[in-house]
Parts: C-alpha cells; sequence; structure tokens
C-alpha cells in the first residue's frame, strides 16, 4: 500500500479557495495538474510503499498520540522551487504553522523505531497543483500569486480535527485518497 499520513481539508475551506483556484488555472496555463477539490490535505509524512504488517505499526504510533484540536489559516501561495522551473503550487499556512509542524515532528519521531526515514523538512502547505513538464503561462507568476490571494477570504480557517492514514492508489485518472485509519484530536 501507498500510504501518507494527514489532515484533509474541510468542504467549507476548499470551497473558500474556489475562486482563487480557478484565477490560477485561467492565469497559469493548462501546464499544471490541479489537485481535486477532494484530494486537498496536508501531508505530515509520506511513508510510501508500506506492507499491511507495517500499516498496523504506524496506526499503533498513531493511536499512541493525543493532539488537542486546533485551527489553522491560509497564507500565501507560493512555489517549489524558489529558484528555477516551479514544479509545485502551494498555498501556506499561517495561524497554526507551529502545531502542524510539533504534531509532524512527533508523528515522524514515534515511527522512526518503525524504520522510516524522513529526508524532507516537513513544511506547513496545501498542493494545489503540479506543473507538468511545459512552461507555465506566465510572465509574473508572483502577481499571479498575488492576485490569487485577495479572491481568498482573509479568514480563511478551519479546526483541524483529526489525522488520518491515507492510501494513494495511483491511476491514469489521477489519485484517489482512501481512508485507512482516522485518529480523532482531542
Amino acid at each position: 500500500m501507498r500510504v501518507f499520513i494527514a489532515t484533509k481539508l474541510t468542504h467549507d475551506f476548499t470551497d473558500e479557495l474556489t475562486s482563487a483556484r480557478e484565477y490560477l488555472k485561467k492565469e497559469l496555463g493548462n501546464g499544471i495538474k490541479w489537485v481535486n477539490p477532494e484530494n486537498l490535505h496536508i501531508t505530515y509524512a509520506f511513508l510510501g510503499d508500506v506492507s499491511p504488517d507495517k500499516c498496523e505499526a504506524v496506526i499503533k504510533k498513531m493511536k499512541a498520540n493525543e493532539f488537542e484540536k486546533f485551527s489553522i489559516s491560509a497564507g500565501n501561495i507560493g512555489c517549489f522551487p524558489l529558484k528555477g522551473k516551479p514544479r509545485i503550487i502551494w498555498l501556506g499556512i499561517n495561524k497554526g504553522a507551529g502545531k502542524l509542524e510539533e504534531v509532524a515532528q512527533e508523528l515522524r519521531d514515534g515511527l522512526v523505531s518503525e524504520d522510516f526515514i524522513f529526508k524532507n523538512k516537513f513544511s506547513s502547505h496545501i498542493t494545489l497543483g503540479r506543473a507538468r513538464g511545459e512552461k507555465i503561462n506566465s510572465a509574473s507568476i508572483n502577481k499571479v500569486f498575488g492576485q490569487a490571494l485577495k479572491l481568498i477570504d482573509g479568514n480563511l480557517s478551519f479546526k483541524v480535527s483529526n489525522i488520518e492514514l491515507v492510501e494513494s492508489i495511483l491511476s491514469s485518472k489521477g489519485p484517489l485518497y482512501k481512508s485507512v485509519f482516522k485518529v480523532e484530536l482531542i
């Protein structure tokens, strides 16, 4: 199973992102594969291909943590990498970014004993789209991001109330995300 640990966004939050996403689609052209709204999430740890036994160990580690509910709010829109050709278009997190980092670190620390290795540092963001190798159709990408931010309500936020182990099933139509296990926060 190809799995990751994440928090899925609420419907209200993704609905509020619609106008900004549509603007970005129009301005940046067809060179980006946009994440379907139902697949938008914040990833704490990508685990890769994991056996069923290993998934049980991950679930056990997830149950061992007792995180409190917390709120997050939308931040800037940007891209990775910062220099060169953009590959990932993302929405950053303002309020709650520190708490997301704390949760990610605690989850990752617990999984190190299960032989998981995390090469990338956690970055509190929501992936909105991925460039497909074609040049992004934008003379000034930062100007486009700035305009898209104006379409997001300044109070765009939601309460993180659970963490999920999610299976990513890849297909020609894009990934299908299936919840394997969910921990409700206290």
